[in-house]
């Protein structure tokens, strides 16, 4: 994970006329009460974010000490900056006017209107539909092979894959098929897909029209 002092804190253009002081102030403040910097949060160091905003160090630590004497932030020698836990401002609730509610298009809408619910993160049971037993999968054997698979990754593997799937896998299901199931194919024949529902969703569009 990237620390505060690799991220660059995006800020809004300084307005003409209004100090360099007063814009980081007004910018970092926003920031703090819209919850963009949570509670905990680790500010960049004063020189870093001198550097990313191109203003002098001494402005940076001018605006944390003004945030640090209102609440704002906590600094501790060896920690770093931090925003406080509890902010002497309430944070701010916009109101979205009706005229500017967001609307879907109709399968949107559809889509939203749905009866059948969400379940990821729902505790396992029998009979779950679309799922299969999770506790018979050989998690010890899978994690085994992604772990010699990640040590053995080349930056040719991190573009993009061949959209009909993997040709290693797609080779080896067409011997385990050939071998087990009296299936001939070839591997320019079998298409990896994520789901049975997805294999479905591709059928359909191929071979039915409209109506």
């Amino acid at each position: 994970m990237r620390r505060a002092a690799e991220l660059e804190l995006a800020l809004s253009p300084r307005p003409a006329g209004q100090t360099l002081q007063h814009w980081l102030y007004q910018e970092l403040r926003a920031a703090l009460l819209s919850g963009r910097l949570p509670a905990g949060a680790r500010l960049p160091p004063s020189r870093e974010l001198a550097r990313q905003q191109g203003v002098s160090r001494s402005t940076v630590l001018a605006v944390y000490e003004q945030l640090s004497a209102e609440g704002y932030l906590h600094g501790a020698v060896g920690r770093g900056t931090t925003v406080a836990t509890r902010l002497p401002a309430p944070q701010p609730t916009p109101r979205v006017p009706a005229s500017t509610a967001l609307r879907l298009s109709h399968a949107g809408q559809r889509l939203a209107d749905s009866p059948f619910p969400r379940e990821a993160g729902a505790p396992l049971r029998a009979f779950r539909a679309n799922h299969p037993d999770l506790n018979a999968f050989p998690l010890a054997v899978w994690n085994g092979i992604v772990a010699r698979r990640e040590q053995a990754l080349r930056p040719s593997g991190l573009g993009y894959a061949d959209p009909m799937g993997e040709p290693a896998l797609r080779q080896a299901i067409a011997e385990h098929l050939r071998y087990a199931q009296k299936i001939v194919c070839q591997p320019e024949q079998i298409l990896i897909v994520a789901s049975a529902q997805q294999g479905l969703d591709i059928c359909a569009r191929l071979l039915l029209d409209p109506g």
